[in-house]
């Protein structure tokens, strides 16, 4: 079984995630990735994620991240980073939970807000003329589905990449709705 990351943009899936595949001796995917290469594959022009989204919209991107997590097949242990808006696709969200434990990368929304700016890329779905706005709406219409779809959540304010990657390893793939992390429940 493998272990899923699922979580905000921000939320450190790819870092920990690379530090837990690392620990356990497993494969990492990072889905952000796969898309990239299937764009790339096709269109022969090589864009980030973001660009993507911005060039397909929405559903576009939806579909082509369905597509490419569809590709994915269980068989060996892997690490799994997700991108932001995966749960919010029924199917990719299903096939996710069928190769292991989806797990919630938790953070308030004021500190995603704060990486967020800090990074000086926006993301597609984010309005760069009410970015707080807009990324209120987004966090808001997400954080339940996130918290609904997981099969166990990790609180990761305050944790280091390397601590999370300790969390994690901590999540045993078949107990449902383990919490582990800071030190305030859920």
């Amino acid at each position: 079984m493998s272990i899923i990351l699922c979580g905000f943009k921000n939320c450190g899936k790819s870092s920990a995630g690379k530090r837990l595949a690392d620990n356990i001796h497993a494969k990492f995917v990072d889905t952000d990735d796969l898309i990239e290469q299937r764009f790339c594959e096709r269109s022969g022009s090589k864009k980030d994620t973001r660009a993507i989204f911005k060039t397909m919209g929405e559903r576009g991107f939806r579909n082509l991240e369905r597509e490419v997590i569809g590709d994915i097949q269980s068989g060996e242990l892997m690490v799994i980073a997700t991108g932001g808006g995966v749960v919010m696709d029924a199917a990719s969200t299903a096939h996710l939970k069928s190769l292991g434990t989806l797990v919630y990368m938790k953070l308030p929304a004021d500190e995603l807000y704060t990486r967020m700016r800090k990074s000086h890329l926006l993301p597609g779905f984010i309005d760069p003329k009410a970015p707080r706005q807009s990324f209120d709406i987004y966090y808001n219409r997400r954080a339940a589905t996130y918290e609904q779809v997981a099969d166990a959540i990790v609180e990761t304010i305050g944790l280091s990449a390397a601590q999370i990657a300790k969390a994690l390893e901590g999540l045993c793939p078949t107990k449902k709705r383990k919490t582990a992390g800071a030190t305030h429940g859920q």
